[in-house]
């Protein structure tokens, strides 16, 4: 193991992780609780043109209280009317299908199968795309 940008990662994640996360200088944005402002997950933006990438982390407590789903319409919000995003994209792994509902939730759409991977314990996992554009979240707002 060696350490990348701060982070802890495995020799062969390290290029998935290059290639995912940090190839473009995201804009981050944490998601705190309103009750008692605990920091429980955050966003992050790519950008890369006219497409913005989503992503999220949430702590496993806060699951399943739409958390995710709450800040991310507001992101889709900022990202169409703010960043000038025409489309939003994310990704989730097959083996989470809990956030491919959240995204579902939000508005995106199904797009396909991105890749797949072979897990440490042997598990094929499959990255599935999910899309929104500029002119469906305006109608899905209006």
């Amino acid at each position: 193991m060696y350490v990348t940008d701060g982070f802890r990662v495995r020799p062969r994640s390290s290029n998935c992780l290059r290639r995912t996360f940090w190839q473009t200088r995201p804009l981050f944005f944490g998601i705190e609780r309103r009750r008692d402002h605990q920091l429980i997950g955050f966003y992050e933006f790519h950008g890369s043109g006219a497409t913005g990438e989503l992503t999220y982390a949430l702590s496993p407590a806060a699951w399943g209280h739409g958390y995710v789903a709450e800040a991310g319409n507001c992101l889709m919000h900022y990202g169409f009317e703010t960043l000038n995003y025409e489309t939003i994209e994310a990704h989730y792994a097959s083996a989470n299908p809990n956030s491919g509902r959240v995204m579902a939730k939000m508005g995106m759409q199904a797009a396909g199968e991105l890749h797949t991977f072979t897990s440490d314990k042997g598990e094929v996992i499959h990255v599935m795309r999910y899309l929104l554009t500029k002119a469906t979240w305006r109608q899905l707002s209006a």
